[in-house]
């Protein structure tokens, strides 16, 4: 298949979210459910629209590597190459990255669905979206709020973000109020008719640092100690809240 090489690295991109969803499994035309290592992320991407499936129905294509698939699908070998797009295929357990006769061909081995670490059986998928938050209503996600977060988290080196959401709006904190972090006191898209807040580490961060579609984002609460679940244009994003410390709670 034929598959225009911007278009499936920033699928990519998405699924990995900075690298907290390192290996896959994928059906069909490139959509996959992954669950993070740590079980506080889930990442479920769409197939790739206008693509030939690239797996037969029921067939799963493991990759232990989505760094070095993301490479293989950029590489323009040799001087000139200048092709939008490049050539996949995927037989006797592997995938092949065809660069055209001039260029050669790379040949990544895929993996037993099984030995993925981010596996997820369909059944424990429909269990998590059954205590996630419904889809209705939210808030949007600004490009200026997520780069706010993004940037703060990166360059402060911190480990944690917590959202505080109200009737009238919220405000959010990056960094441990301990020691040093920022805060923005008035934000209005963080709104919820029950006031509490919410904790959450670098997923939050990695997962905002990928959202593209700032026409459609949006963010939907599941209320205090809950999920929160982020649409990014059809790429889903479940993540769980941190529990606070004994100190955390008082403060």
């Amino acid at each position: 298949m034929k598959l225009a090489r911007d278009k499936l690295v920033q699928h990519l991109q998405r699924i990995m979210c900075n690298g907290q969803i390192n290996e896959a499994v994928f059906t069909g035309a490139f959509e996959t459910t992954a669950l993070s290592p740590d079980h506080q992320l889930l990442v479920v991407a769409p197939a790739l629209p206008k693509t030939r499936v690239l797996a037969k129905k029921g067939e799963m294509v493991g990759v232990a590597d989505l760094d070095l698939f993301r490479w293989a699908a950029t590489v323009r070998a040799g001087t000139g190459n200048e092709a939008v797009n490049v050539d996949i295929t995927f037989e006797n357990h592997r995938l092949l990255i065809d660069e055209g006769t001039d260029r050669g061909v790379l040949d990544l081995k895929t993996a037993d669905a099984r030995t993925i670490s981010t596996f997820i059986e369909s059944e424990v998928v429909e269990k998590l979206f059954e205590k996630a938050p419904k889809e209705k209503g939210g808030v949007a996600i600004t490009e200026d709020m997520a780069d706010a977060i993004c940037t703060t988290f990166r360059r402060m080196k911190v480990a944690e973000i917590e959202l505080f959401i109200g009737p009238d709006g919220g405000m959010f904190r990056v960094g441990n109020p301990e020691v040093s972090h920022a805060y923005k006191r008035v934000c209005a898209e963080l709104k919820a008719p029950q006031e509490y807040s919410l904790l959450f580490g670098e997923h939050l961060a990695h997962v905002l640092n990928v959202v593209t579609n700032y026409a459609e984002a949006r963010l939907f609460f599941g209320g205090p100690d809950g999920f929160v679940l982020i649409n990014d244009g059809g790429y889903k994003y479940i993540l769980s809240s941190r529990a606070k410390s004994a100190d955390e709670e008082s403060a």
